[in-house]
């Protein structure tokens, strides 16, 4: 299914009805034109900054000749939405080995057994630049994947397929294809372009450095229509200019997207998918979805596999529990050497040889390369009163990846006692354990003469290595 040149006779008639088109005041007709690139920002952060709980790595004993990529996203953040699990195993029919990425808002995400248990990988993501951002950063770090003769990218925006015989039809025609790049479907919208729901890389495209370069360059943009113009629509441009073949299984003759305003004669067509946007009531009114039910039933598929309720605001963020949140920092800073956000509360603005100790514990925080932020005591401690007002300094937002505690805890003010909870490992700064318990429990003691910057930063590796 490569892209033929037009001949000259066919080139004459597509010219003679464009002009017309435009003598008639008719739209323009679509093109195959590549849109204009728009360079992504480098001060955004990459996708390998998101968190990833690794829950079974990818680690196949014999390279299986196909490997599809799954990203999917918990909208209560505890559970799959219904007919995941029903897509996976269509694939899986085909002898598909599939790698199940599961975008979180709040992480704690029950994965069915026997599922998890089929799964060739299963890996737990930050929500953090959409479906771009997580197949990048599962191909960054498993390169085992592109020991595959093809590798499939696909998300869980479709209900489907509708029964075995169409998708093993549809499977059959992708593979028979002679392009590097098949999609289901394309788009005219800002640009030809292959829609990114389903996507086959033949090996021949995964070869290419072109392919490697534009997956290494992706950023994590938190704006969906950014993920779109800057990747969905640019990847195919990106790879024809390299010299590779991009086609769609099922061509669209308008500019309308057909997997919306045409799904009923898409299905006829044999595509054994529809769009759950088209159910959830999140298109425009033109968009008609009546009758739906009748369609899927008559083919096979069980309607109560659809969640037709559109999703709303994510769950307030809940957090993974302590051993998975360590395991999952310690897999970020594995893959992507980024700065951690490293917090210290301590009586660095106090007098006495406790506020030595902690001003000289600041200095070398600064030294280490990562985000600081500074939480002062504000009581006075003993005959050690405070040299200066209490006040923050903050270098970043949000929960630190590692607080820092010096002195007893239960110095510490109720905002402080959050923040040490929010953290994702606690560190106090005893010579001794303090003869009271503390209020905040800690992943390790270390002494408060903690050395340079780097020796910081060791000892933070070797923490997170589980070697407190």
């Amino acid at each position: 299914m490569r892209l033929r040149r037009r001949s000259l006779p066919e080139r004459l008639r597509r010219s003679v009805r464009k002009r017309w088109r435009r003598l008639r005041g008719l739209p323009a007709l679509p093109t195959k034109a590549s849109p204009p690139l728009r360079q992504a920002d480098p001060r955004m952060p990459g996708a390998a900054t998101a968190w990833l709980d690794i829950v079974r790595p990818y680690a196949p004993a014999e390279p299986p000749r196909e490997v599809a990529l799954f990203v999917t996203h918990s909208r209560n953040g505890r559970t799959l939405r219904r007919h995941v699990g029903h897509y996976v195993r269509a694939l899986q029919a085909e002898g598909v080995a599939v790698v199940l990425i599961v975008a979180a808002d709040t992480p704690d995400i029950a994965v069915p057994e026997d599922l998890a248990r089929s799964l060739a990988g299963l890996y737990i993501r930050q929500n953090l630049g959409f479906d771009f951002a997580a197949w990048a950063h599962v191909m960054q770090r498993e390169l085992a994947v592109f020991r595959s003769d093809a590798l499939y990218l696909v998300n869980d925006s479709l209900y489907g397929p509708f029964n075995a015989v169409d998708f093993g039809a549809l499977m059959a025609r992708i593979r028979a294809a002679g392009s590097d790049i098949v999609g289901l479907t394309e788009s005219h919208d800002k640009g030809w372009h292959l829609q990114s729901f389903f996507l086959c890389l033949k090996r021949s495209a995964f070869s290419h450095p072109d392919f490697h370069h534009f997956w290494q360059d992706v950023r994590a943009y938190p704006d969906k229509q950014d993920v779109i113009d800057l990747y969905e629509v640019a990847f195919c441009g990106r790879m024809r200019d390299a010299g590779l073949a991009c086609a769609a299984l099922f061509e669209n003759p308008t500019r309308d997207n057909q997997t919306a305003f045409a799904w009923r004669e898409l299905i006829d067509r044999g595509f054994p998918f529809i769009k759950s946007a088209v159910l959830s009531g999140a298109l425009p009114p033109a968009v008609v979805r009546e009758g739906w039910e009748a369609a899927l039933a008559a083919r096979g598929y069980d309607i109560g596999l659809v969640d037709e309720a559109p999703a709303g605001d994510p769950p307030p963020a809940s957090g993974l529990t302590r051993t998975r949140r360590r395991r999952a920092l310690a897999e970020r800073l594995r893959a992507d050497p980024a700065p951690l956000r490293l917090a210290y509360i301590g009586p660095w603005t106090h007098a006495g040889a406790a506020g030595e100790a902690g001003r000289d514990i600041v200095a070398a925080l600064f030294h280490t390369g990562h985000e600081i932020n500074l939480h002062p005591l504000e009581r006075d401690i003993g005959a050690d009163r405070r040299l200066s007002p209490a006040w923050d300094v903050r270098s970043f937002d949000g929960a630190p990846d590692a607080v820092l505690i010096q002195l007893e805890s239960a110095t510490l003010d109720e905002e402080q006692q959050a923040l040490c909870e929010s953290a994702t490992i606690r560190i106090g700064l005893w010579d001794t354990m303090p003869a009271q318990v503390p209020v905040v429990t800690v992943d390790a003691v270390w002494p408060p003469r903690l050395g340079s910057g780097e020796a910081i930063s060791a000892r933070l590796r070797d923490l997170l290595a589980g070697q407190p």
